[in-house]
């Protein structure tokens, strides 16, 4: 699984490592400028995500996007790590 940390920290090494992962080589990226499209508006599902041009931190809460149901179920799921402010 890739960490969303680690993805976002280092995206060429944890790329490396996905490319290593399925046996593929690894084509040249740029994590600084990103073409994003939205392809669920091909479909008439516009809106459900926002598209950034930039590798960078949301800042968004999974608490605040996810129903309450939705958060317990994922937070029992070992890639989904509980932040504390401790």
């Amino acid at each position: 699984m890739v960490d969303y940390d680690n993805l976002v920290d280092d995206p060429c090494e944890v790329m490396n490592q996905v490319y290593n992962f399925i046996g593929k080589e690894q084509p040249e990226q740029n994590f600084e400028v990103i073409e994003s499209t939205e392809s669920e508006g091909n479909h008439g599902l516009t809106g459900l995500h926002t598209l950034r041009k930039e590798l960078v931190r949301s800042g968004d809460n999974a608490e605040d996007i996810l129903t309450e149901d939705e958060f317990i179920k994922f937070s029992d799921w070992d890639f989904w790590p509980i932040q504390s402010d401790v």
